[in-house]
């Protein structure tokens, strides 16, 4: 809250051309303070709150600047809330190619990480708190004997709460390596077989 009013009365006060936010609290200060903002979100909050559109449009977004989001369905879901279907912009996830350069074998990577070049690796890279999905991942391995996770990302309190959870007789085919440096992602992604993104399940309605 604090952070959605210092931004709000800041915006306000130098004179901000567009202030632009993932956040909700500051949008409903600066849409009242009538300052022109822009939001950015990947969820589909229609779909996940039914009720909320009919207050989304009692409030006139058409007054915002406008939305980026990654997908159509997210586009559309901000349309059905209220917001100009022109001045939403769809800006699909996308990476930085050079960052794989120079590329690296399967094997070589590996070898720089010390994991064994013998096992089929699935991958997953990420945030690894609650509602991520990550928990998933560990379920759909149970049944796969002849391959192991390697999962990257999360502090040390989520690395051990997710530790926590590894049944016993998988414990030998979990690698937790917790938050890597960004540059280094790219190796970590070169060792693996498959690399997988699990279902977010509040996304899975509709």
């Amino acid at each position: 809250f604090l952070h959605a009013l210092l931004c709000s009365i800041r915006s306000s006060f130098w004179q901000a051309d567009i202030v632009h936010t993932r956040d909700h609290s500051p949008l409903a200060l600066l849409h009242l303070l009538r300052r022109p903002w822009c939001y950015e979100t990947y969820r589909r909050h229609a779909a996940e709150k039914p009720w909320l559109s009919r207050w989304t449009r009692k409030i006139n977004l058409k007054r915002a600047v406008g939305a980026v989001t990654h997908s159509q369905q997210s586009c559309d879901d901000l349309v059905q809330l209220g917001f100009d279907p022109q001045a939403v912009v769809v800006a699909r996830p996308g990476f930085n190619s050079t960052a794989f350069q120079p590329e690296i074998t399967q094997a070589d990577a590996r070898q720089k990480l010390s994991l064994d070049p013998n096992v089929k690796l699935v991958g997953y890279v990420g945030n690894i708190g609650a509602g991520k999905g990550v928990d998933l991942c560990l379920k759909a391995m149970e049944p796969i004997h002849n391959a192991h996770l390697l999962v990257v990302g999360g502090n040390e309190a989520e690395v051990h709460a997710l530790n926590m959870i590894i049944p016993a007789q998988q414990r030998n085919r979990v690698h937790l390596k917790g938050h890597q440096a960004s540059a280094k992602v790219p190796l970590f992604l070169s060792a693996c077989d498959v690399v997988i993104i699990p279902p977010l399940e509040r996304n899975s309605r509709g």
